[in-house]
């Protein structure tokens, strides 16, 4: 059994950082050691758990099962420990030149990113906000790893790690080229449902959902594609006959809106939602909570 009294805390920042990394030659830089000197704490860690923890692969080193195991737990405990030790500490924006790392996703890029860099240029900080896309996880999986600082998402999360507040709210338009054989300002239910449509790839859960309210307004939607980003459905729109159901202010971006006609949806639809999302262990950051207050002021 581990005595965890007697284990020194930088051999899990070693770990950490190896995990992350999945080599010594690049744990090295980032933790200010020489690379002899993070095999030595290796060396040491893996006596006191009893596990080899890393294998060396062709590409660098590969975590056995109890690594993957304990990689989680390492993590937040050190994210907890630092920001137990930091609470108190007052945080100057125009000081620090932290990076938070965020996952906008492609519409929030076009969207939110740039009202946020607009409002910190007004605030004169030295602040960056890294926007963070990754075909293998979702935002909300990277918050809950710890991986980011936050994330935006149109669904209110379900996992006990993952905190949240309501960021906006925005109505849902019609959109069509402008010269549409058949649509001219307006569009009746029985037309909506007799067009093609462009839809957004969000998952079999949320599509049956969303299916199944538009049953409710009496008919199917005709999809002809379904893309997997939001900013896909304009273009598709605009060089064919189809139709896409998005939200208001993507419909009047520069760029898309002369080439578009924005029709009311002929049914009531619920507003789409915007959640912002963090890791709990980030409600006793300064610098999170700072950067968090100011992007809910923008709403």
């Amino acid at each position: 059994m581990i005595n965890i009294r007697t284990l020194d805390l930088n051999l899990l920042k070693v770990f950490e950082a190896v995990y992350a990394q999945g080599s010594i030659s690049r744990a090295a830089p980032s933790l200010h050691m020489t690379q002899p000197a993070v095999s030595l704490a290796l060396k040491r860690l893996r006596q006191a758990v009893g596990d080899d923890l890393f294998i060396r692969a062709p590409r660098g080193m590969k975590p056995t099962h109890r690594a993957d195991e304990i990689a989680g737990p390492v993590h937040e405990a050190l994210a907890l420990l630092g920001e137990a030790l930091e609470q108190g500490e007052q945080f100057d924006p125009v000081a620090s030149k932290r990076v938070f790392k965020i996952a906008f996703g492609r519409y929030g890029e076009l969207d939110l990113l740039p009202r946020i860099l607009r409002s910190l240029d007004r605030q004169a900080t030295c602040i960056g906000v890294d926007s963070v896309l990754d075909a293998s996880q979702t935002g909300v999986q990277l918050v809950a790893a710890g991986d980011i600082d936050g994330c935006f998402d149109f669904v209110k999360p379900d996992h006990p790690q993952v905190e949240y507040c309501a960021f906006g709210a925005e109505k849902l338009v019609v959109i069509t080229r402008k010269n549409h054989p058949r649509l001219q300002g307006s569009v009746s239910v029985d037309q909506y449902f007799s067009e093609r449509h462009v839809v957004m790839s969000f998952g079999d859960a949320r599509r049956e959902m969303l299916e199944g309210f538009m049953a409710s307004q009496g008919g199917h939607r005709n999809i002809v594609a379904a893309v997997t980003q939001y900013l896909a459905a304009p273009p598709v729109v605009m060089q064919s006959d189809a139709i896409a159901t998005v939200p208001h202010r993507m419909a009047t971006f520069e760029g898309f809106a002369q080439s578009l006609q924005i029709l009311p949806l002929p049914f009531p639809i619920p507003p789409l939602s915007t959640y912002l999302l963090w890791h709990r262990s980030r409600s006793a950051d300064p610098g999170w909570r700072w950067l968090r207050d100011h992007i809910l002021a923008l709403r």
